[in-house]
């Protein structure tokens, strides 16, 4: 990417996330979470894909879809928007940074398998409408909507950069479970994405001939 487009799509992921981490933070919502993001998605459709998640953007990277220097320069944006919401939040509106939920080793399997699947569906639903964009304008509204009922099933954004945020802003980090929520959101990310190509890449092939 060129300086010119890096600031464009940079700057869309590092504000998606950071208005996203925002309204989470100041709301504690899970409806106005998923609003946010729905809204944050459709703003940033045309700019940076709307990754807005380090899984997508791992997983990507991993599928080859993007280049690994472009996918760690949308890594950085969305750790600097989950720092910038956290700190306008905390500064602003003089709100206080929870301690990210950390798992206690005999949950470890058990949770790093929760939030794969968790992941699983939400990249299918991304991918089906906002990667591929198969439900023109209205797909970043469906992967909001997801993602409402996501948190409200999970009480987790499944969003390793809040996460990571965090940990580092309350010192709180734990480097024995912190792998396990960048690890599960993106093998699950990375099996969404491998499933879409290996089902719509079959049918692809079956139209061809």
């Amino acid at each position: 990417m060129g300086m010119e487009e890096d600031m464009r799509t940079l700057g869309a992921e590092m504000l998606g996330v950071m208005v996203v981490v925002l309204i989470a933070s100041t709301t504690e919502s899970a409806m106005l979470t998923g609003i946010a993001l729905g809204l944050m998605t459709t703003l940033a459709m045309g700019v940076s894909g709307a990754h807005l998640n380090p899984a997508i953007t791992i997983a990507q990277m991993a599928m080859q879809k993007m280049e690994v220097e472009d996918g760690l320069k949308y890594l950085g944006a969305q750790i600097a928007g989950a720092f910038g919401g956290l700190l306008i939040f905390a500064h602003v509106y003089s709100g206080n940074v929870d301690i990210p939920t950390n798992t206690a080793a005999d949950d470890i399997w058990l949770d790093i398998a929760g939030m794969m699947v968790a992941m699983l569906f939400f990249t299918i639903v991304w991918n089906a409408t906002v990667g591929e964009g198969t439900v023109d304008g209205f797909g970043g509204m469906v992967v909001g909507a997801f993602s409402w009922l996501m948190i409200e099933a999970t009480d987790v954004t499944m969003n390793a950069a809040p996460h990571f945020a965090e940990s580092i802003l309350t010192t709180s980090l734990d480097f024995s479970t912190f792998w396990m929520f960048w690890l599960a959101t993106a093998l699950g990310s990375l099996m969404a994405f491998w499933m879409w190509d290996e089902i719509m890449g079959e049918g692809e092939d079956n139209s061809e001939e």
